[in-house]
């Protein structure tokens, strides 16, 4: 059991690293520096992060179209959840 939930672990890992920082960058830019859930940006005060919307320990990829924007508030009230 231990080594498959590292396996899962690792696999999941090597899905997030595919995330680049000019991938992380469209994505911001592609959203408007703010986030799509609340609105709020840097300006505001907020941290953004970059998303995956439906989650890679769900099966999610790192792709453009499974990417998003998200303040820090609303990226860890998230978690792992999947809204489709």
């Amino acid at each position: 059991r231990r080594l498959e939930y590292q396996d899962r672990r690792m696999a999941n890992d090597e899905e997030h690293a595919k995330v680049t920082r000019a991938m992380r960058y469209d994505v911001l830019r592609r959203d408007g520096f703010r986030c799509v859930k609340c609105g709020r940006g840097r300006e505001d005060g907020m941290k953004l992060h970059v998303d995956h919307i439906k989650p890679v320990s769900r099966g999610g990829k790192s792709v453009m179209s499974n990417l998003q924007t998200l303040c820090e508030d609303c990226n860890c009230g998230k978690g792992n959840k999947y809204e489709e």
